[in-house]
């Protein structure tokens, strides 16, 4: 174990550490498991699903692919901005 240098406190502490112990601030970054997508990532993905259910079992399959395409690209957005991507 290694001791690494807090950017809030300045203090050293051991890299295995969650937190500082002086100041608390967290060493790690949340998992992505452990984030939230959010009620539009939710509403999204339900979108996506039932234009693809529409697309397969209906006769009119173009308006089940057009619901599935927007919401596949919005979802495609809304993960970008959930994992960070382009954030400094």
């Amino acid at each position: 174990m290694a001791l690494t240098a807090c950017p809030d406190c300045g203090k050293n502490f051991s890299d295995a550490a969650s937190q500082c112990p002086n100041c608390g601030r967290p060493t790690k970054k949340p998992s992505m498991l452990t984030k939230d997508i959010g009620a539009a990532g939710l509403l999204y993905t339900l979108f996506l699903a039932g234009g693809l259910i529409a697309a397969i079992f209906t006769d009119n399959k173009l308006p089940g692919v057009i619901i599935a395409g927007i919401a596949a690209l919005l979802l495609a957005i809304r993960l970008r901005t959930w994992v960070g991507v382009g954030s400094r």
